[in-house]
């Protein structure tokens, strides 16, 4: 036996041929052809094809030749393993890779390998997924080895994007003929039409789409372009997510069967699938998410089973996953939780009857469309807002879904007082009533009293808080809130409510009437009027001993000037005394005992005497009270036209007597006239 040892480090690539020659002890020669050929191979593998999958889960690598993951005893050895293959990602936000190997590997012929990659979340197509091999993990058979990487542009897992909110979406101007379109937001294309603008509408209160469905309405939707599928598994829908962002009044409706079916999107139930509110194959569904689908089995009718009702006039972010051929690869989701999981496991949704291909679909309607804005039906035309509607063929996870809702919530704040005044003996509930469901707690402050304190919850929706307030304060403060919701999106507004805190009582700063000396009787309308400190709340009540009882005031331009106009009794006459009681806006009582006293005389006066003087030229009539003639601006004053307000007459005698004028003086007598008079002729003292 010879050997020899052949060193081929510097000898060129190729195939070659080894022989030997010898003689033996006899000198005899060998003649034989006995050969060996070697295949001398410098050259490395290299990767001849690769794809990645529409759902980029998987990757198939084609080397150039069969290659190893051991090298030993010259030879390439041993199958390749997952740790064989490193992935790297780069780009987009909503994709994580959850490994750096792939999750599981399958081997095609001798030299292709299908390897499963560890993505969660969905890709919008501008992240690059990184296949590398290092130098000495993979051999070829001739035991070459090199690093190799390959990158891969990964497929956008968003179908569709309509998002009302974003004017790229949707230009915010009024629905109409002319201004129908909805553009995807994804990057396919796949824009949509509004069929029936006086049924489908945008409303620039809700900022979103109206859906008039009040009843089954033929031929109306919004209509995606494009976007379709075809009988068979070439189409077939192994996952996908649809989100939509939805607000359903809670007015029933009844349609054929007794339904409340609400259809948010749909490619035809009974070729691809429909996602809706309500189900027009069962009764117990009315509310509640249901997704309808068809495989190869069967057409599937499915609900979220003992959820809430989602016909309650809120925002609500709404989803459906499914995954084939998995236990529990059906769920529901509202407000980012998940809320119900099918049990069972579903083959594939695919179009399985070839006289339904190809089916397009509707957001907000029914359809058995084999073209763009074909047919609708069944007719459950959606009735409520959509705002946003997003479609993946990809799964995503609740936090995923929750990411997916990027609107701040809005918030209405109210409270159980009749004015913004209060006092240290109210307890003010002030209700914070956001657009949506709301995360934990929302937060409370009211400026130097209450900080960040925590409500309490009516619904998910609606929150409160008692504040009571305090007793030693007075002053204007503000109440404002925060809060996020489900997603994670903080309040931002600048919503808020003013108080101002009055523990001062009211004062009356005057009361007085229209009559100066307060002596009135039945002829007189008299004014009283009040001057409070503050204005005062509803209205202040009067009372006049024994003739007015808690009356109500009347306003004035100020709301701390009240009147109270008196139509005096002309049944009594007595000294009176009138008095006012009210509260302010914080509802602190007028405490004074401030008065006005009147006299009320319904009584006529009378002549107490009259008298003339010796020389016959005056007369004096003295009345029992003070009097006044009823046309007279003045205190004192001296009148000719007597007989315009005395009637003076003279009886017997044999003299008459002229009255010249009359004068009266308030200040030193107000009881007195004075009557100037001249005697006609001569008294015999009879007159």
């Amino acid at each position: 036996t010879f050997t020899y040892s052949w060193s081929t480090g510097s000898v060129s690539a190729g195939s070659y041929t080894v022989t030997v020659t010898g003689t033996d002890l006899a000198g005899n020669t060998y003649v034989g052809s006995n050969s060996e050929t070697i295949t001398i191979d410098n050259t490395p593998y290299q990767l001849s094809a690769s794809s990645i999958s529409q759902n980029n889960l998987n990757i198939s690598l084609t080397f150039s030749e069969e290659v190893f993951t051991d090298f030993s005893s010259g030879s390439g050895v041993n199958a390749l393993t997952v740790s064989d293959f490193s992935i790297s990602q780069s780009g987009g936000s909503g994709l994580v890779l959850t490994s750096s190997n792939p999750s599981s590997m399958s081997k095609t012929g001798s030299s292709t390998y299908n390897l499963t990659i560890p993505l969660s979340g969905y890709a919008l197509g501008t992240e690059t997924l990184t296949i590398s091999i290092a130098e000495n993990n993979i051999y070829d058979i001739a035991g070459n080895s090199t690093a190799l990487t390959k990158d891969f542009s990964l497929n956008n897992n968003l179908l569709i994007e309509y998002d009302i909110t974003n004017t790229n979406s949707y230009n915010g101007q009024p629905t109409s003929s002319t201004n129908k379109i909805v553009n995807d937001l994804s990057g396919n294309g796949y824009n949509g039409e509004i069929i029936g603008t006086s049924d489908i509408y945008y409303d620039s209160n809700e900022n979103a789409l109206f859906f008039n469905g009040n009843q089954e309405k033929d031929g109306k939707g919004l209509a995606i372009s494009s976007l379709n599928y075809v009988s068979g598994d070439s189409d077939k829908i192994d996952e996908l997510t649809i989100f939509a962002r939805i607000k359903v009044p809670s007015t029933a409706i009844s349609r054929g069967g007794n339904d409340d079916q609400r259809i948010i999107l749909s490619f035809d139930r009974s070729s691809v699938f429909r996602f809706s509110i309500g189900s027009d194959f069962n009764q117990s569904a009315k509310g509640k998410l249901a997704f309808h689908f068809t495989n190869s089995d069967a057409t599937f009718d499915t609900h979220a089973e003992n959820t809430n009702d989602l016909r309650d006039n809120q925002w609500h972010n709404v989803a459906v996953t499914f995954k084939a051929n998995q236990a529990g690869g059906l769920k529901y989701y509202v407000d980012g939780n998940l809320v119900y999981t099918h049990s069972g496991s579903f083959a594939p949704i695919s179009n399985q009857s070839d006289n339904e291909t190809p089916r397009f679909g509707y957001v907000g309607n029914g359809n058995e469309a084999n073209s763009f804005k074909g047919n609708t039906g069944p007719d459950d035309l959606f009735y409520g807002y959509i705002q946003k509607i997003k479609y993946y063929n990809k799964v995503l996870s609740a936090s995923q879904l929750n990411g997916l809702d990027t609107n701040p919530p809005t918030v209405t704040l109210t409270d159980n007082m009749i004015n913004n005044y209060v006092n240290g003996s109210d307890t003010v509930r002030i209700i914070s009533t956001f657009n949506e469901a709301m995360s934990s707690s929302p937060k409370i402050s009211i400026s130097g009293q209450v900080s960040n304190s925590s409500m309490t919850a009516s619904t998910t929706s609606v929150w409160y808080y008692d504040w009571d307030v305090p007793s030693s304060y007075n002053g204007q403060l503000t109440a404002t809130v925060t809060g996020t919701d489900l997603a994670g999106n903080s309040y931002s507004g600048t919503d808020s409510l003013t108080y101002i805190i009055d523990n001062i009582n009211p004062t009356l700063i005057s009361l007085i009437s229209s009559e100066s000396d307060n002596l009135v009787s039945g002829s007189n309308v008299v004014t009283i009027t009040a001057n409070f400190s503050e204005s005062m709340a509803a209205t202040p009540t009067i009372n006049i001993s024994g003739l007015v009882t808690n009356q109500n005031m009347l306003a004035t331009s100020s709301e701390s000037v009240w009147n109270y106009i008196w139509n005096v009794s002309s049944n009594v006459s007595s000294n009176v005394t009138a008095t006012v009681s009210g509260t302010d806006l914080a509802r602190n009582s007028y405490l004074g005992n401030n008065s006005i006293g009147f006299t009320v005389d319904n009584s006529p006066s009378e002549i107490v005497s009259l008298t003339i003087n010796n020389s016959n030229s005056e007369l004096k009539l003295r009345f029992n009270e003070p009097t006044f003639l009823y046309d007279s601006n003045s205190d004192i004053f001296s009148i000719s036209n007597v007989s315009d307000y005395f009637n003076v007459t003279i009886n017997g005698g044999t003299a008459s007597i002229t009255v010249n004028e009359v004068s009266y003086n308030a200040n030193s007598d107000n009881r007195e006239y004075i009557f100037d008079i001249s005697v006609n002729g001569i008294s015999n003292g009879d007159e």
